[in-house]
């Protein structure tokens, strides 16, 4: 501020004014009151909280406007909203006045807390399994966490086989037990987080167990393959009435690489045959072996009746599935001609059961019976055509095969099923001599073409699993034919089986030697 002085005399006259400056300064500096300190929870889902601080507070000054706040975390000069980190972060504030005083420095902290459990979620890329099977669990959890052990998890119908991982990622490898639909969970709790908060029990994995389905379909499969079996291994009848084996139509549809056939003499009290037959079916591999034995009466020289039982064996294996059975059939029989022609009728009914053992994946073996039902007819004929006869036949066959329900070793319920196949067969077939350049006997060239249909039907689970011979299809054999006169027999027969069908071919040659006793 200007001071002036002026003065006067007496007289009047005036003093030169003069004058002097008093300057008054601002020398005290602004107060500034800190905030208490803070705390605040860190954002969901996330390990940081944001958070506007620049509010906080207060300044006060002696005069002027009032200064503004300056406030930094650490060297990052806050403006608004910023991302504070888990743990402490201190926060300073500082104020200068329009004089130049700068306030006393002074802080608050700002504490951010991890309340949230870290959350758990199971995937897997398996949609279905059988017992034995493994399934691989992904399990992630949203923040690192630790002191996660194999014995903690919520598992059903499946046994822990190894868990490994760290932080977010674990892996856990589990083995199907079979006994239902695999589950998976992990509880709350399980695991915890750096701030020691417990996890949030995870969703509830689930993967279809197929072991039902899989066992029926083996025992269907192997039950299509049995009665088909059965069914071409039966033994030809109308030779029993002539007593001898000459000019027989070999009706037997065999999808089989190789053959073993014994016979003796048709005209014993007591006849029998064996049979077996080894098969490979894509990845299936087949064994089987068919015996006969029966006995009849001549009522006539036209009509004979009789009994048979029938006992087979078949052995099916599939990778590590392998299913066997033993299986026995008994019924009567008959085969009759019409007088003073070569027309001949023979059919049979025949009952019987079955025990089998199953081991669906290779790992446990179960037990199932089933009961056997078969019925044929066949008409046959021979016309002779100088040294050649024609041999006609028309065949219907029948069987069926019922498995019983029967719970298995994981305690699943394994339902009943059944298989049922029809096949009608048309065929010429013929016997021709051949000159024989060495030896004694004779020797013959035998043939033949044969339509042959058949129908597969099924219950229960049988009803969805359909063989690739389903439907119409002929067959085209080939064969020689030495009979010894020891009453032996040696024979090469080719065949070819499949023309017509879709998905369906069969071809093989087999030798057969045969010795009459």
């Amino acid at each position: 501020s200007t001071v002036t002085m002026d003065a006067s005399d007496d007289v009047g006259n005036a003093a030169t004014q003069q004058s002097f400056t008093v300057t008054v300064t601002d020398g005290e500096a602004p107060v500034i009151t800190a905030p208490a300190d803070q705390t605040a929870p860190a954002d969901i889902g996330g390990i940081t909280a944001t958070l506007d601080v620049t509010n906080l507070g207060s300044v006060t000054d002696n005069s002027g406007p009032t200064p503004s706040i300056t406030y930094r975390a650490g060297s990052t000069i806050l403006t608004g909203p910023h991302v504070f980190p888990l743990g402490v972060t201190t926060v300073t504030m500082d104020a200068t006045d329009s004089a130049g005083n700068a306030a006393t420095q002074v802080s608050f902290t700002v504490t951010v807390t991890d309340n949230e459990a870290p959350t758990v979620t199971l995937t897997t890329n398996s949609t279905q399994v059988a017992a034995g099977d493994r399934v691989v669990v992904n399990i992630a959890f949203s923040e690192p966490v630790t002191g996660f052990h194999g014995s903690e998890l919520n598992l059903s119908n499946a046994t822990l086989t190894s868990l490994s991982g760290t932080g977010t990622a674990w892996v856990a490898t589990l083995s199907a037990t079979g006994g239902g639909d695999v589950t998976a969970s992990v509880p709350a709790g399980a695991a915890t987080d750096a701030a020691g908060n417990g996890n949030e029990m995870s969703n509830t994995l689930s993967v279809r167990d197929t072991t039902i389905t899989e066992t029926q379909t083996q025992i269907s499969q192997f039950m299509q393959s049995r009665v088909d079996l059965l069914l071409k291994n039966q033994p030809e009848l109308a030779h029993l009435l002539l007593g001898s084996e000459t000019g027989r139509l070999n009706s037997q549809v065999s999808r089989g690489t190789g053959t073993f056939n014994f016979a003796n003499r048709s005209d014993a009290p007591v006849w029998m045959m064996l049979n077996g037959s080894w098969t490979n079916e894509s990845d299936r591999d087949l064994t089987y072996l068919f015996g006969s034995i029966g006995s009849h009466i001549k009522l006539n020289p036209n009509l004979l009746v009789g009994g048979m039982l029938q006992f087979d064996h078949m052995d099916q294996t599939d990778g590590a599935a392998t299913v066997q059975g033993t299986g026995w059939l008994a019924g009567p029989y008959f085969v009759a001609r019409l007088p003073e022609k070569d027309l001949y009728f023979d059919g049979r009914l025949l009952y019987g059961q079955s025990s089998n053992k199953i081991t669906p994946f290779g790992t446990y073996t179960d037990k199932f019976d089933t009961n056997r039902l078969l019925a044929s007819l066949q008409v046959s004929g021979v016309l002779d055509y100088g040294e050649v006869d024609i041999i006609p036949s028309l065949k219907a066959s029948y069987a069926r095969e019922a498995q019983s329900a029967y719970t298995d070793t994981p305690g699943n319920r394994i339902p009943k099923q059944t298989v049922e196949l029809g096949q009608i067969e048309a065929g010429l077939a013929f016997v021709a001599p051949m000159p024989l350049y060495t030896g004694e006997g004779e020797m013959t060239l035998t043939g033949g073409v044969k339509a042959i249909g058949s129908f597969v039907n099924g219950s229960g689970h049988a009803a969805s699993v359909s063989p690739d011979y389903e439907g119409g299809r002929a067959r085209i054999d080939l064969g020689m034919k030495h009979r010894m006169v020891n009453g032996g027999q040696f024979q090469i027969q080719s065949y070819y089986d499949g023309i017509g069908a879709s998905g369906y071919d069969s071809y093989g040659i087999s030798f057969r030697l045969e010795y009459q006793f």
